[in-house]
């Protein structure tokens, strides 16, 4: 309330794109510009906020578990229940029937009962998750075609459990017997009852809306079954109605701004994307004060076999081990000062741990991405001598000017998840236009956004390698190299073929010295 308050006194606000959708009228209404930074990003993360969740989780332990009892704790409801009892029983004969205690009592043993029912409704809901033991995340179209009606009628009668919790809880508070809250219990009390009457009510919503528009283009369902829990989202494909409401109702203005809007010189994805169109009078191109063919050199490595997500599990161990090599040998030899960017966490995690204990051994400190890994950002801003492994939101959005970065590995090809719900209900929707009008623009705009991490100032020097062999012998993705804005020369990366980092990228760099001191031989570099 406080942050709040200060806001709408404010002359400019600054928040993160999460919470603009979000943000309190009283302080949009005044506003007359909406900036927003780091717009490429944008339609994600206006879909992800107008994205509908529900599950179970966060129904049990955050609503039932704090209302009605469980193994741990007992819940508000039974406290309220066994005081209202042992206030009865005290009064004796003395209480009516209609008594507002009396009342206050059934209502809490109402709301008690209907936890439980919910209970049962949550088990129920997740029973269709037997059927699929193979993937945990899909699709409602893609499961048996009553899935539909099954979420729809259970989710219904959820909602009118919530419901009921809310009536129950309103009427306790009308009831008289928190009119006169003096003492700081009822008003604790009085202030949890609130509370969760909006919870209750924000849930009820939640589980009448979800199964709404299915099946339907504009929205895509997911269900995700792990353990005995289940989440269902629903999430908006077109985000324009969203955009209107979010910008275009309460600003006069609303500007983008960003390094990586522009792809093959059109701003057709950032358009499709956030659904509204731009025009040559509504949009402005800048020009890079870098000198990037003076200060990147950038290589593509001819050395190890094409990955290609097909593949049996054995050729992609043999990829990630042969990737792993590389990688070792490319960081040693620039003593860290690198930045590895992965398209799998899954992937990452295992290059980590193939090469931890060689980069450890040459005195190399490696970081892994942990989440919002706060922490290893600021371990690898001030620790020259590391490498930090990082997957998403390191492709974009961070800094690391100076010397701490002077090398961005790109493990393998950014391209889109074909096995992500939102891609693969876009592709359906869009056809054979999907490769040209999505698929290659989104790879061409993640690669020139992770190439973006090296140069952050006039002075900034680096080196820009790429692991994926099809950047370069794949007719097709060969197309993605204008992507950045260097030459990438093809050059392997053997143990003994190396000599165009520890000569040419080294002396670039001005490490050469540096290197030939510390006498390391990449050809000893073994995992």
């Amino acid at each position: 309330p406080r942050h709040l308050q200060k806001a709408r006194e404010a002359d400019i606000v600054v928040t993160n794109h999460y919470k603009l959708p979000l943000m309190d009228s009283q302080i949009q209404e005044p506003a007359q510009v909406c900036l927003i930074d780091e717009a490429d990003q944008f339609p994600d993360n206006l879909r992800n906020a107008a994205t509908m969740i529900l599950s179970t989780y966060r129904i049990r332990r955050r609503f039932l578990q704090r209302i009605a009892s469980s193994e741990r704790r007992r819940g508000f409801a039974h406290i309220l229940e066994d005081r209202f009892t042992k206030s009865l029983q005290a009064a004796g004969k003395l209480i009516a029937e209609d008594d507002p205690l009396e009342k206050a009592l059934q209502n809490v043993q109402s709301i008690r009962a209907a936890c439980e029912e919910i209970h049962g409704l949550l088990d129920v809901i997740g029973e269709v998750s037997g059927d699929y033991p193979d993937r945990e995340t899909r699709r409602w179209v893609t499961m048996h075609s009553s899935v539909g009606e099954h979420f729809r009628t259970h989710l219904s009668s959820l909602a009118v459990r919530f419901d009921h919790i809310a009536t129950c809880w309103d009427a306790l508070l009308r009831s008289g017997l928190y009119e006169d809250a003096g003492n700081k219990r009822m008003q604790r009390e009085k202030a949890r009852i609130v509370k969760y009457i909006r919870f209750a009510k924000e849930l009820s919503f939640e589980a009448s809306e979800i199964a709404n528009d299915y099946p339907s283009e504009n929205f895509v369902h997911i269900c995700t079954f792990r353990g005995e829990g289940w989440t269902l989202q629903k999430i908006p494909y077109d985000v324009s109605a969203v955009l209107k409401e979010t910008c275009n109702k309460h600003y006069a203005t609303t500007l983008f701004t960003s390094a990586t809007l522009f792809v093959d010189d059109r701003l057709d994805l950032f358009s499709d994307n956030l659904g509204i169109p731009f025009d040559a009078h509504t949009s402005e191109r800048i020009a890079s004060p870098f000198d990037y063919a003076k200060n990147v050199k950038g290589f593509v490595t001819n050395s190890i076999p094409p990955y290609w997500s097909n593949s049996p599990t054995e050729r992609k161990s043999r990829w990630r081990k042969e990737a792993a090599g590389a990688l070792a040998r490319l960081v040693v030899a620039l003593n860290g000062r690198t930045l590895a960017l992965f398209t799998s966490t899954e992937e990452m995690r295992d290059i980590y741990e193939q090469v931890q204990p060689v980069l450890e051994r040459y005195g190399v400190d490696p970081l892994l991405q942990d989440g919002s890994s706060l922490a290893e950002i600021n371990a690898f801003r001030a620790t020259e001598h590391s490498v930090l492994f990082g997957v998403d939101r390191f492709w974009t959005g961070v800094d690391f000017p100076g010397a701490t970065l002077s090398q961005v590995i790109v493990v393998r090809l950014p391209n889109p998840n074909l096995g992500d719900p939102l891609i693969a209900h876009r592709q359906e929707c869009m056809g054979d236009a999907f490769w040209e009008k999505y698929y290659r623009p989104t790879t061409k705009l993640k690669l020139r956004q992770g190439f973006g991490r090296l140069i952050r100032s006039e002075k900034d020097k680096g080196l820009f390698v790429v692991l994926d062999q099809r950047l370069w012998s794949n007719e097709r993705m060969r197309k993605l190299q204008d992507a950045v804005p260097v030459t990438l020369d093809l050059r392997s990366t053997e143990p003994d073929s190396m000599d165009w980092l520890t000569n040419g990228g080294l002396k670039h760099l001005g490490l050469h010295a540096e290197f030939e001191k510390r006498k390391v031989d990449l050809e000893r570099i073994k995992l």
